[in-house]
């Protein structure tokens, strides 16, 4: 049943995300990360005949919809929660999420996850908030942490997989030189612990190759 215009690496982490229900798809840009997205809530939307949201930056909200018409997925741009009638694809930004309470939805889908990134920001607060008790969570972003492994860990919560304090405490240890020393991964074993518990719940994707035997 997924959408028949998915490559095959699309298609491969559309049925991992969607056997999993909580995931994040850090695939690279231009590797079709907005359609993958429309076709999960598509298929979650179907599945559970309740609405998703879809949680986009301003600029991306539009382009989201405009995806969506391209390949013939029901979305559409909404600003308040007044806005819902009935199950279906729904796309809002960051900035207007304190109008939405997302009792009626089964799955919350980031756009550009990377935005929770800092753990007491306001977006990451308040999405935290709204989604912990949702069962479909997505993420999708190319850069979850191109500087700081320690953000991953707000997807991680997110998700509800391990808290943020938790992973640091599991796998990190801190350069305690200043204030704003760094989040450095301890010894080799822990190293690939990390990696391992890292790829149960998300897939950091450079290119097809990565994750099989894909053009």
């Amino acid at each position: 049943d997924l959408h028949p215009a998915l490559f095959p690496h699309q298609r491969a982490l559309n049925v991992r995300t969607l056997a999993q229900g909580k995931f994040c798809n850090g695939a690279n840009t231009g590797l079709g990360k907005t359609l993958m997205q429309l076709d999960c809530c598509d298929q979650l939307v179907r599945e559970t005949d309740k609405p998703a949201l879809i949680i986009a930056p301003l600029a991306v909200s539009h382009q989201t919809a405009r995806e969506a018409e391209r390949f013939s997925i029901a979305a559409r741009v909404i600003a308040e929660q007044s806005d819902i009638d009935g199950p279906g694809i729904y796309i809002t930004n960051y900035q207007k999420l304190p109008r939405f309470n997302l009792d009626d939805f089964a799955t919350i889908c980031l756009d550009e996850g990377s935005a929770i990134k800092n753990d007491t920001g306001k977006w990451s607060t308040l999405i935290r908030d709204l989604a912990k008790d949702k069962p479909f969570r997505l993420s999708y972003s190319a850069t979850f942490a191109p500087n700081d492994f320690a953000e991953l860990g707000m997807q991680s919560e997110f998700l509800g997989v391990m808290s943020q304090k938790e992973m640091l405490a599991m796998f990190f240890t801190h350069d305690g030189h200043d204030q704003k020393g760094a989040w450095q991964l301890k010894g080799h074993a822990k190293r690939v612990k990390f990696w391992q518990w890292l790829s149960s719940w998300c897939a950091l994707v450079r290119k097809p190759s990565d994750i099989g035997d894909y053009a």
